[in-house]
């Protein structure tokens, strides 16, 4: 494998990672702490902010394992 493969690869796998941590810190943390500190109103329907919460945690830990799936090609 070539050097400019191999930063391809790596390039691909940070993208990856990054915006799997964006669609965390967005869709799973920032909504929990907007409800905790009061800036939202009361939860009217618990059931979907838990599934689009639990959606977007696991979205985003999804794309951070196919990260880390390209880095695997890298060793491999």
């Amino acid at each position: 494998m070539e050097l400019a493969e191999i930063e391809i690869i790596k390039h691909t796998a940070s993208w990856c990672n990054t915006v799997g941590n964006a669609v965390i810190t967005t869709g799973f943390l920032a909504p929990i702490v907007a409800l905790i500190i009061g800036l939202t109103a009361p939860v009217n329907n618990l059931g979907f902010m838990l599934l689009t919460n639990g959606g977007a945690l696991i979205l985003g830990v999804s794309l951070h394992k196919f990260g880390a799936a390209f880095l695997n090609e890298i060793v491999a």
